[in-house]
């Protein structure tokens, strides 16, 4: 397991997993390259699908929009899929109106995102 500031990763079969601490404080752009560096090199058979639970996200902003882009952008160049998990109400809004939503898989809980 790989731990960072904002996120962990871990690697369940099939998936990285990065579970997402309080990003609320996050103003620059470091987030979304410590995501990306943290995804298995791409030469890795089959390529894990990325799932991001949002458990702890108490107070996103757009740069932590813009760090789920960056990772979305990265599954669809590796042909694998993205997915949320645990997304608060606030987020779920936030997605909603941004139309995240209608792109993104979200998931209720972990177990049920790990079992698809």
């Amino acid at each position: 397991m790989k731990q960072a500031t904002s996120f962990s990763a871990e690697y369940p079969p099939g998936f990285v997993l990065f579970r997402m601490h309080d990003v609320s404080g996050f103003g620059n752009e470091a987030l979304a390259g410590e995501l990306v560096a943290a995804l298995p090199d791409e030469s890795t058979d089959p390529a894990p699908n990325i799932l991001v639970d949002c458990a702890d996200v108490q107070n996103p902003n757009s740069m932590f929009l813009e760090s789920l882009v960056q990772l979305s952008r990265r599954a669809h160049q590796r042909s694998v899929g993205f997915a949320l998990c645990n997304v608060k109400a606030h987020l779920k809004e936030v997605l909603g109106i941004s139309n995240l939503d209608r792109i993104w898989t979200i998931h209720e809980s972990l177990e049920e995102a790990l079992a698809s």
